[in-house]
Parts: C-alpha cells; sequence; structure tokens
C-alpha cells in the first residue's frame, strides 16, 4: 500500500516479480521508493488519517472485485485497524481484533 518506504517498494518488488499487479500509493513522486516502474501509484497527501480510507474505498469501486490490501507500516496497521469496516466491502483485510493491536502498539511503545 505505501510506496514511501524501503518495506513498501520490497512489497512492490516481490508482488511484480510474481506477476501480480499492484497499485500503491505515496504522498511524494519524487521519493527515492516512488521511482519504481512496477506498480501503479496514487498521490495520497496523507497516509495516516481519513484521506487515505477516502482513497483506497473510490479505488475499491473503480476495480469492481475485491483486492488484498497489504500494509506496510505500524501505523497504518493501527488506524486501518479502526477503519476496517469502511474497508471490508472492497479489501481483503488480514488483521487481528483491534484489540490485539492495541495491546502490541502499546507494548511495542513502552
Amino acid at each position: 500500500m505505501d510506496l514511501t518506504t524501503i518495506t513498501g517498494l520490497n512489497t512492490v518488488r516481490s508482488l511484480y516479480e510474481m506477476n501480480v499487479p499492484v497499485i500503491s500509493f505515496t504522498n511524494n513522486f519524487n521519493s527515492a521508493f516512488s521511482k519504481t516502474r512496477m506498480c501503479k501509484k496514487i498521490l495520497c497527501e496523507n497516509l495516516d488519517d481519513d484521506s487515505i480510507v477516502d482513497n483506497l474505498i473510490e479505488l475499491g469501486k473503480k476495480i469492481n472485485q475485491k483486492s488484498v490490501l497489504i500494509l506496510t507500516k505500524d501505523s497504518q496497521v493501527e488506524f486501518i485497524t479502526n477503519k476496517r469496516q469502511l474497508l471490508e466491502p472492497y479489501y481483503y483485510l488480514n488483521l487481528p481484533s483491534k484489540e490485539t493491536v492495541n495491546i502490541t502498539l502499546v507494548q511495542k511503545r513502552v
């Protein structure tokens, strides 16, 4: 999903090598990670707020089939977990319960 980190870029590369079409979001087309030609890129100002949810819903409606949503940053896991009901009609989400995510992130912050 997020093409602003090396994790996002490596995920795109891995899927590309398996001929899986990928659409990624970036907040900066000029970043080194966004220079790849291995996926379609969509600009989203903020990848950790409601604007990403709006962009994902819009994309989900255009694709006309349920797709896999891959998250590549902890902050997005927390945010998307809280918005999962809005995204489940459009995406397969492999996320633990909200309680488990909160416990894990609290432990990580300590």
